[in-house]
């Protein structure tokens, strides 16, 4: 991982490394440098946020192979897998597409949507008591 100092990512680090964790194909977003061959700080901050990514995922793709069952996410929270529940029901995401799945979790990571604002929002989505 990136060596923090002084609330900055180690440059050297960043470019030595081979191994691409983000993605293979990257969006203009979130492209490793601009144009002009400064770091992209929306792609370093993808970085540093890159176990909650995984994690993400992971939960999404678990939901999204067993769209039938509301606990498929394993998060080990049942109001947080119920979320994930309905989020991936009403998005309507299928298991192959990947590039989706990453998306939504990465607007999950940006948005800083942590496990107890999902529980919020599950409390917030009309008709999600009485279930």
């Amino acid at each position: 991982m990136a060596i923090v100092a002084e609330e900055k990512v180690n440059d050297v680090e960043l470019e030595n490394r081979t191994k691409l964790e983000l993605s293979h194909q990257y969006c203009n977003r979130h492209r490793p440098k601009l144009p002009n061959g400064e770091w992209n700080p929306v792609y370093r901050k993808a970085k540093r946020s890159l176990s909650q990514f995984e994690v993400e995922v992971a939960r999404l793709s678990r939901q999204c192979a067993m769209p039938s069952s509301p606990q498929a996410a394993a998060s080990g929270d049942p109001l947080v897998d119920s979320y994930y529940y309905r989020y991936l029901l009403h998005k309507g995401v299928q298991p192959a597409d990947k590039a989706a799945l990453r998306n939504l979790a990465r607007l999950m990571v940006d948005n800083k949507l942590s496990d107890t604002k999902k529980k919020c929002w599950f409390f917030y989505i009309p008709g999600s008591i009485n279930q």
